[in-house]
């Protein structure tokens, strides 16, 4: 899958796969506030400009952020992006080898609160290929 790297910061990736028509966040060890607010934010301002059909954000390198983070993404971010993609609707895909414990935990509230907050169609995958094989079969 050819991708282009179009942002990073010490925490996070972004890539631009233009096969799938996706925004690819990958994050990246421990990750502080600024840096989620930052990628997270870059991620919709590539979705709007590039008008994906798809995201996926990639848990598989990280170590966590903050309680205070994911807050914010289902207090802002999630309701910001919906507001700017209006009646559109995107596929979301996350990536997650966690089987057990708190990261699974995470994942999964996660997971829920963003089908329970919007109407896009969110699924959890093993690997990338995986997810990108889900949104193919959307397209």
């Amino acid at each position: 899958m050819i991708s282009e790297n179009i942002y990073n910061n010490p925490s996070s990736n972004i890539y631009y796969l233009p096969d799938i028509e996706a925004i690819y966040l990958e994050f990246i060890g421990k990750i502080a506030n600024t840096d989620f607010k930052d990628s997270y934010n870059t991620l919709m301002k590539f979705v709007l400009s590039k008008d994906a059909k798809a995201i996926i954000i990639d848990q598989t390198k990280s170590q966590g952020g903050s309680m205070e983070s994911r807050a914010w993404l289902i207090v802002n971010w999630l309701p910001e992006l919906k507001k700017s993609l209006g009646e559109k609707k995107i596929l979301v895909a996350g990536v997650s080898e966690a089987k057990f414990g708190f990261k699974k935990f995470i994942s999964q509230y996660l997971e829920q609160t963003v089908k329970k907050l919007t109407p896009f169609p969110i699924e959890i995958f093993d690997s990338l290929e995986e997810a990108a094989k889900w949104i193919q079969h959307y397209k």
